[in-house]
């Protein structure tokens, strides 16, 4: 703008030369003068707006600087402090860590440890099995101490059958029996056929009590038919005929007491008196319990003798034992064999006593 009132001037100059009019010059100058002062104000003026505009700029710059360093200070501290607590958390992580990989390896060596001594636990119960464990014992030789009691039961009560038996037998010879003072009982059997057929009864191992009674009121029978009743003090006063006739009952009743007691060891031995209970199916054979699951002494010496020998198992089992386990059924044989050969020495001593009481029989009449 400045350069084109110079050109104006300049012009206004030659002009006025030309012209030659001082009046016109003055005027002209007044006029481009005042046009420039009047220029150079504007420029000032804009010239100052502008510094005005600067310096606010400046001052907005540095507000804005100044709260973007604020604000980048408090994200720096936000972001140490933050990195201060993620530093101390994994500090602190780490610490845990350390001391839970402690504590691991701690359980794992002492889990380890313990491990082995299971282990060595194990192959010394192993070891032990094969010598005197379950393994190392057959089947029916397990130790059941309750088994024992179960023979002791049943000894007590082939005892007491005995007893019994003797104390029926005395009614009988005595005339006070129930077949003696009853006219019509000794009737009554004697029409029935299935009570005189002893033979399948003798040929089972183990009989009821209906039975057990039945073989025993023939074996009265058997020994003695017609029992004779005692003589009174008064018959028997001053006559020798009647005191040879009580001798000859007393005689008579004594040796059928001793023929008597002899036989019925049978009969006991069939009874139902050896109480049983899960532990003696554990066996090579199988038995057949009576009344209340109980079994005959002759069942047992049966099962332990010749159920053994007819079952398969058994010498299977016998194949598969280790030492110890055949020394312990070997034992258990030794002492079934010892009570069947003690029970065959009784009755071999009974046999002689029946010879001898048929002689004695014989001699009498």
């Amino acid at each position: 703008m400045i350069k084109k009132l110079i050109v104006c001037v300049v012009l206004l100059s030659s002009t006025n030369a030309y012209a030659s009019c001082d009046a016109c010059a003055k005027a002209a100058l007044d006029a481009a003068s005042s046009a420039i002062s009047s220029s150079v104000g504007a420029t000032t003026n804009v010239v100052s707006a502008n510094g005005q505009a600067i310096e606010a700029m400046n001052s907005s710059v540095q507000t804005g600087t100044q709260t973007l360093v604020s604000s980048l200070e408090m994200l720096n501290q936000k972001e140490l402090t933050a990195l201060d607590g993620v530093a101390k958390s994994i500090a602190f992580t780490l610490e845990r860590m350390s001391e839970e990989q402690v504590r691991s390896t701690d359980h794992l060596v002492n889990s380890i440890k313990q491990i082995e001594e299971g282990l060595r636990t194990a192959d010394v119960a192993l070891e032990n099995a094969k010598l005197i464990g379950p393994k190392a014992q057959t089947l029916s030789g397990e130790i059941n101490t309750a088994r024992a009691h179960d023979l002791k039961t049943g000894l007590a009560a082939r005892k007491k059958l005995k007893t019994l038996y003797r104390e029926n037998m005395d009614s009988w010879l005595n005339d006070s029996g129930p077949l003696s003072n009853q006219n019509n009982s000794l009737a009554v059997l004697l029409e029935q056929d299935d009570f005189w057929d002893i033979m399948p009864l003798l040929q089972k191992d183990i009989l009821t009590n209906e039975e057990s009674n039945n073989i025993h009121t023939l074996l009265q029978i058997l020994i003695e038919p017609s029992p004779k009743s005692q003589l009174s003090a008064a018959t028997l006063a001053g006559d020798k005929v009647a005191v040879n006739k009580e001798l000859t009952r007393l005689r008579g009743n004594a040796i059928s007491r001793v023929a008597h007691d002899i036989i019925t060891n049978m009969l006991a031995d069939k009874a139902a008196i050896i109480p049983t209970d899960s532990s003696w199916l554990k066996s090579y054979f199988a038995l057949d319990t009576g009344e209340d699951d109980q079994i005959s002494f002759n069942q047992f010496y049966e099962a332990e003798t010749v159920g053994k020998m007819l079952s398969p198992d058994w010498f299977l089992d016998i194949k598969s034992r280790t030492e110890a386990g055949l020394l312990r059924e070997q034992i258990y044989q030794t002492n079934t064999s010892n009570a069947l050969l003690a029970e065959i020495l009784k009755a071999e001593r009974n046999e002689a006593k029946l010879l001898s009481l048929s002689v004695l029989r014989d001699a009498s009449q």
